[in-house]
């Protein structure tokens, strides 16, 4: 069985695809629940809202970091793989 380049681009843009998709929804996901933290805090008597801010941006923005960082890494994926083929000529 002969792999070309056109075969591999599209496993890696395939599997770039996929990774990039996970990345987002942990994105939204971070976000969501960024959110959902910052009201819970926010509703409780000892904070206000802009120190309820401040806990739950400090509690996600790793999280949130990595996750883009994921997406950004799925998108490259297959963008590489549509510069092989493009450059193959196939």
């Amino acid at each position: 069985m002969e792999l070309t380049v056109a075969r591999e681009s599209r496993t890696v843009a395939m599997i770039g695809m996929i990774i990039a998709i996970i990345g987002w929804i942990g994105v939204v996901t971070t976000l969501v629940l960024g959110v959902i933290l910052w009201i819970d805090l926010a509703s409780f008597e000892p904070f206000n809202l802009f120190e309820a801010m401040r806990i739950t941006l400090n509690a996600i923005v790793g999280v949130f970091t990595w996750t883009l960082m994921l997406a950004g890494f799925g998108h490259v994926m297959r963008l590489l793989a549509a510069y092989s083929v493009a450059r193959t000529g196939n």
